[in-house]
């Protein structure tokens, strides 16, 4: 009884939201303020993701006049290579039940409802497993990895995505360079959070998303742990994993310059 009290007042928020403006700031009055910072900001001063945002202005959409076309509207198209409902993804996020108790699944459980391709990344509090038994079958199933220089820990996660059906793979390629987030820096985040009086404040102010975390298990980096565990195992057993399976190729590779920890500016 007590999560849906304490959430009461962010699903009437959520209710009445009408844009991404309104859901921004729904997440933004639920969610812990370093959590939210972590989320919403980018590096140094922050010119490049105002640029990112400022550039979908420059867009203009041109409507087609007596074309016989009336609600709802076919938006299907192919991305990377699978059948989809709507012609954009949600991006890979680390750490998403620091954001939500629901985390990766319950993003996996909205793209599903919508028709849209589900993305995982590395870092996800969630297992490859957990995502795929949250979704059809066939859905399609995007894994994003950061190319550490621990192959065998690459090898790993590599074959945990294959294994649960992720049919295309993302490569993290500015990894070498963190991003300079001052707004982390201001808010002393820290993975899991420090309990100063600082941060305990900001949690008091935040109910709902306090009671998710002290409620719920701690979170971790499920898919980093379980390649660890691999690892450790190889370890005792003397070898190192190769086989003709976690070598197969994924069917579609792409490069992307994700920035998970901001740009240079």
């Amino acid at each position: 009884m007590v999560r849906p009290l304490l959430d009461y007042p962010s699903r009437r928020r959520l209710d009445a939201c009408i844009n991404i403006s309104d859901i921004r700031d729904a997440a933004k009055r639920r969610a812990h303020k370093m959590v939210f910072d972590y989320l919403d900001a980018g590096a140094d001063d922050e010119i490049t993701i105002r640029r990112n945002k400022d550039a979908y202005s420059q867009l203009e959409l041109h409507y087609r006049i007596l074309a016989g076309l009336s609600p709802p509207l076919d938006m299907s198209t192919r991305v990377m290579g699978r059948d989809v409902q709507i012609p954009f993804f949600t991006s890979p996020t680390a750490g998403s039940k620091m954001f939500h108790a629901d985390g990766e699944v319950g993003v996996a459980r909205a793209a599903a409802s919508h028709g849209a391709m589900y993305s995982l990344s590395t870092m996800g509090t969630a297992a490859p497993a957990e995502v795929a038994a949250a979704l059809p079958t066939h859905h399609p199933k995007l894994f994003q990895l950061y190319v550490w220089k621990d192959r065998s820990l690459v090898r790993d996660m590599l074959a945990q995505a294959r294994e649960n059906g992720f049919h295309a793979l993302a490569l993290t390629v500015d990894l070498t360079w963190y991003g300079n987030r001052e707004r982390d820096s201001r808010n002393g985040f820290t993975v899991p959070p420090n309990y100063t009086l600082r941060q305990t404040y900001e949690a008091l102010k935040r109910p709902a998303w306090t009671w998710d975390f002290l409620s719920k298990p701690e979170y971790a980096y499920a898919a980093v742990d379980l390649a660890a565990e691999g690892r450790t195992r190889r370890a005792r057993e003397g070898t190192r994993g190769e086989t003709r399976e976690s070598d197969e190729a994924f069917p579609t590779v792409s490069f992307f310059l994700f920035s998970s920890y901001g740009q240079l500016e």
